[in-house]
């Protein structure tokens, strides 16, 4: 087995652990194997979303349900978001997890990455903490830590899930 499909089933693992009521996203590469084990479990539905907007969207009304929900986009998508994000998500303190693969870090050189990391560190780290743990090697308890941190403090915990070196 890859390294990346083993990460995939331990992130999903983490995820089922966390119970959630639903989880939404767009693809990426990274969280490929992640999605399809999310698609086709039976615990809880797997929303996709044309746009990274729709999926905050998605995540902010089971939130406001009082549901657990998850969010699986590229740091680049979540940019794209932070509109929604900032109205919706901080302004009316509303907790999730937003799981983001944070492409363009020292292990993840592409020169299209590049400014998708630097805006990622200059803008959201800016709204809110982020989190980073390189894929290959988080904790088991990853998600449902997130949840408790996001309940307790009444706001979406983003994770940044990175390359290993």
């Amino acid at each position: 087995m890859s390294e990346q499909a083993a990460s995939g089933e331990k992130l999903f693992r983490s995820i089922a652990a966390a119970k959630p009521k639903l989880v939404t996203g767009v693809p990426d590469g990274m969280l490929a194997g992640t999605i399809m084990l999310c698609e086709a479990s039976k615990d809880f539905p797997y929303i996709a979303c044309a746009r990274e907007e729709e999926c905050i969207g998605v995540a902010c009304g089971a939130a406001m349900a009082g549901e657990r929900a998850i969010v699986l986009v590229q740091n680049a998508g979540l940019l794209n978001s932070l509109g929604a994000f900032a109205t919706m998500a901080l302004r009316y303190q509303l907790p999730f997890v937003v799981l983001t693969t944070n492409r363009g870090v020292l292990a993840d050189p592409n020169s299209y990455d590049i400014e998708k990391y630097m805006a990622f560190e200059s803008s959201v780290k800016t709204l809110t903490p982020v989190f980073s743990y390189p894929l290959a090697t988080m904790p088991d308890d990853l998600v449902p830590a997130a949840f408790k941190w996001s309940e307790a403090a009444r706001r979406p915990a983003v994770i940044a899930l990175e390359k290993s070196l």
